[in-house]
């Protein structure tokens, strides 16, 4: 059991759930044995710094409480001998992350309170929480209804675990868009322009947006507030088009976007808002990233002032193209901040390539231009099926461009596992499920065959023709067996144990249905057999290991709202190669005469680009990926 003695009493607590995290999560955490008697001062200007004297004494100069704890992370991490100095500038005043508790996971109390442990010892001073409806509205009950919603007590208690490290908990909410899960309930049917955004100009949801604003203000002590108010592409094309005719969109949203930020003001709200739906009126193709550097923006909608504008971007490595972006978005607002990516929503799997290239990038060129609020997000598109654990390396990653000089490789590396307790090469292992012999640098195309390769069909599987010479049963037993040699500390041990799993049933089922149409294209029956009673009982049952793994990590770090989806998901994969084994036996029997799912020519999912070499692709979303047909 380590000890520290701390001279400043108020960081007692925080440095305690510290030693308490590293020694259920560290390797040998359990065995932590140290000794610290530090002295603290508050020091001005960006600069942390810590001393050692020897005997244990450490001292820790600080400009902010985060600062403290990235620091305390590094004496643990890597003790210190009698006259070392480290010292870090601080780079990025303000790295964070948003956390996406809406697509179907969210996550409890306790997870979170776990992941603001790790955030300050990487040095990370904000918690965004993506909530969608998941917050408490009074005079809204189906607002959030049987999505696990966060109680007010919830979200305070989450709020003081923050504030022991110096973390900000910011609410980030919607205001016009992405609203579809509580629009589609019958109370909401004057409050909808489309499915999933509200109807500018309604008395009923200026009402609605009063009660909303009113009671995050309540259940928040922050006056920080992200509005949200990205992605309403058809804005004004639904209930508003049919009760007033057409409008321009650029005037629609500015209207709403200045009742919002009105609210805001009356109720000392300090708002910050996506930036897409500000570029897409300059862009020739209504697109995000392709305004011409010379757009006049004279006519073009701007935040008010005082809106700080959220400029995202996950995908651009380019260094010129992001100062380039930066520069517009200076032209638009001068508070801004920066939003990349950690990629835990590219399917089963995280896509680190892309995410580390995107970041390395992209925080390079916000320290040289000044940006000051950088947030690493971790979407959950689709129903949360990656693992909240997975978003570690990133965040670890992202936080370290905030200060400076950047470690080596091996000491970044070294400090990863002994906060976490799990090696940064066995992270990167994951990367492989997606990141596959033939996949463009950088898995820059977002291709995610784990999910599609998971979720298809045995008998009509839509993507098929991508097995076709590609060895990928060879690919994911080989990722089997690195995984098998994988240790971790207790904490990952389920992780690592469900990603096995996961390869174990690829190595089956990646060349299934190919192997299944060449046997049943030769008339070998013997083929046939095989694979329905041999391959297909065992893949099944891989499969419902797989979902027995994956239930658990789900109540390891989510409420249990939303697990039914991917029960249903995983559940449907078993119960689908069972009956097509069925198919394939009855067919090999003289039962039926023909199997037609096998005679219909396996064309690409997506029609390759011209000139692409292109060897795989990306779908994301369940529904198109397990039938052609309506679901």
């Amino acid at each position: 059991m380590a000890n520290l003695y701390i001279d400043d009493p108020s960081l007692q607590p925080g440095a305690q759930a510290v030693l308490d995290h590293l020694e259920l999560h560290a390797p040998g955490g359990e065995n932590l044995k140290v000794e610290l008697h530090i002295t603290t001062r508050m020091i001005p200007g960006n600069t942390v710094r810590t001393l050692s004297s020897g005997e244990g004494k450490v001292a820790i100069q600080y400009p902010r409480r985060i600062h403290f704890f990235r620091a305390l992370g590094r004496v643990l991490s890597k003790p210190l001998t009698n006259g070392d100095i480290v010292q870090e500038t601080i780079r990025i005043d303000h790295p964070g992350a948003m956390l996406d508790c809406s697509r179907n996971a969210a996550f409890t109390v306790d997870r979170i309170k776990d992941l603001l442990v790790d955030l300050a010892l990487f040095g990370m001073d904000e918690l965004y929480l993506y909530l969608e409806d998941l917050y408490e509205i009074e005079l809204y009950p189906y607002f959030g209804y049987l999505r696990g919603r966060y109680s007010s007590s919830e979200l305070m208690e989450i709020q003081e675990w923050g504030a022991l490290f110096g973390i900000e908990i910011i609410p980030c909410i919607q205001t016009l868009a992405h609203l579809r899960s509580t629009l589609h309930w019958e109370y909401a049917a004057k409050l909808k322009d489309t499915d999933d955004i509200l109807l500018v100009d309604s008395p009923e949801v200026r009402s609605f947006l009063e009660h909303m604003l009113k009671a995050v203000s309540t259940q928040f002590k922050t006056k920080k507030i992200h509005l949200g108010m990205d992605e309403a592409d058809a804005l004004g094309l639904g209930n508003y088009l049919r009760q007033h005719g057409y409008t321009n969109p650029k005037e629609l949203m500015e209207r709403h976007l200045n009742l919002v930020v009105d609210i805001c003001g009356q109720l000392s709200l300090e708002p910050m808002v996506w930036s897409d739906m500000f570029l897409r009126p300059l862009s020739p193709t209504a697109g995000y990233y392709d305004v011409p550097l010379d757009a006049d923006l004279a006519h073009t909608v701007r935040p008010p002032a005082d809106t700080i504008l959220v400029y995202w971007d996950y995908y651009h490595h380019n260094p010129d193209f992001l100062a380039r972006y930066l520069t517009i978005h200076r032209e638009l607002s001068p508070e801004l901040a920066f939003a990349g990516g950690a990629w835990t929503w590219n399917g089963i799997a995280p896509n680190y390539s892309l995410a580390l290239e995107t970041t390395k990038a992209a925080l390079e060129v916000c320290v040289v231009q000044g940006i000051q609020r950088a947030i690493c997000t971790l979407w959950f598109d689709n129903g949360a099926e990656t693992p909240l654990q997975t978003a570690l390396p990133m965040l670890a990653d992202f936080a370290s461009y905030g200060y400076g000089p950047r470690p080596s490789a091996i000491e970044f590396a070294t400090w990863f596992h002994s906060i976490t307790g799990i090696a940064w090469e066995s992270y990167l292992l994951l990367d492989m499920f997606d990141t596959l012999p033939g996949t463009e640098i950088h898995n820059q195309t977002c291709d995610n065959p784990s999910k599609w390769l998971l979720y298809q069909d045995p008998l009509v599987g839509l993507f098929d023709s991508y097995a076709i010479g590609n060895s990928l049963g060879l690919h994911y037993a080989q990722l089997r067996r690195q995984l098998e040699q994988v240790t971790t500390c207790p904490d990952g041990s389920l992780l690592f144990s469900y990603y096995r799993q996961l390869a174990q049933v690829l190595e089956d089922k990646a060349e299934l249905g190919m192997d299944l149409m060449h046997a049943y294209e030769a008339q070998d029956i013997a083929a046939l057999e095989h694979i329905a009673t041999v391959v297909m009982p065992r893949c099944r049952q891989a499969v419902l290991e797989l979902k027995s793994l994956r239930e658990q990590l789900w109540f390891a770090e989510a409420k249990p709202f939303g697990f039914e989806v991917l029960d249903l998901r995983l559940g449907g994969v078993a119960t689908r190669l069972e009956s097509a084994a069925r198919r394939v036996l009855a067919y090999c029997t003289g039962e039926v005469a023909h199997l037609n799912e096998l005679e219909e020519k396996r064309l690409p999912y997506r029609e390759r680009e011209v000139g692409s070499t292109r060897k795989f692709c990306a779908c994301n979303n369940w529904r198109d990926i397990v039938s052609a047909a309506s679901i």
